[in-house]
């Protein structure tokens, strides 16, 4: 759970076949599993990795998170597709519905229902606004925010809830960009940035505040840089 928490899929997904023979002996719950098959996913993003994590979470469907993570990972697949023939919107909407319809409130455990929250949040957010989304990503963000800031949760050790909260901060400062909402979004920027001044995060910030600051105050269709 902190692999997963910290982004890390490459660590997760090193786990490999000793993580699949200790799932086989019981040693690995079917939740450990999905995460394994995300962080695989995350590393290779191939048919072969997409449908291993389909597999895992399909084992467990009263997982909300593993429906999340599907969902967002068949969409993001959806979309990097080039063909012409590759049937968009048939790989799409199924994959949206998935991600949308888990509900983080019927969570078994704080860290789960604070991961939900921030991952279908993140995703809503970036979605198009002719969805109608991006108010429900804002506020299930915000709603893992407040879980990580205020719940104990034991899974959570510093590094992993700084980037988690760094990250929720990033997203909604970008949708508040977007929207024109500007000072709202340097706050938040600001407070992303916080947590890692000098690392990747504030990097990634600085960006964004260079980008503010070069916009008129009236702006209300500025481009937002995408997450990195």
């Amino acid at each position: 759970w902190h692999l997963f928490a910290c982004g890390a899929g490459a660590d997760l997904a090193a786990f490999g076949d000793e993580a699949a023979i200790s799932h086989g002996q019981g040693l690995m719950g079917e939740r450990e599993a999905v995460l394994v098959a995300w962080g695989a996913n995350e590393r290779s993003r191939t048919p072969a990795s997409l449908r291993a994590l389909e597999r895992a979470a399909e084992a467990v469907p009263a997982f909300g998170l593993g429906q999340i993570l599907l969902g967002e990972a068949a969409l993001v697949r959806a979309l990097r597709r080039r063909d012409a023939g590759a049937g968009l919107l048939e790989e799409a909407v199924p994959a949206l519905h998935r991600l949308v319809s888990a509900d983080p409130e019927h969570a078994d455990s704080p860290i789960e229902k604070a991961l939900s929250l921030f991952h279908r949040g993140r995703v809503e957010l970036a979605l198009p606004a002719v969805l109608g989304r991006r108010h429900r990503g804002a506020l299930a963000l915000e709603q893992a925010l407040a879980m990580m800031a205020q719940c104990e949760i034991p899974e959570f050790d510093a590094a992993a809830r700084a980037l988690l909260s760094a990250n929720a901060r990033l997203a909604l400062g970008r949708c508040l960009a977007e929207a024109g909402r500007l000072e709202q979004a340097r706050t938040y920027f600001k407070e992303a940035a916080a947590v890692d001044p000098e690392g990747p995060i504030g990097a990634v910030v600085r960006e964004d505040l260079d980008l503010l600051d070069r916009s008129p105050p009236h702006a209300r269709d500025m481009r937002v840089p995408q997450n990195k």
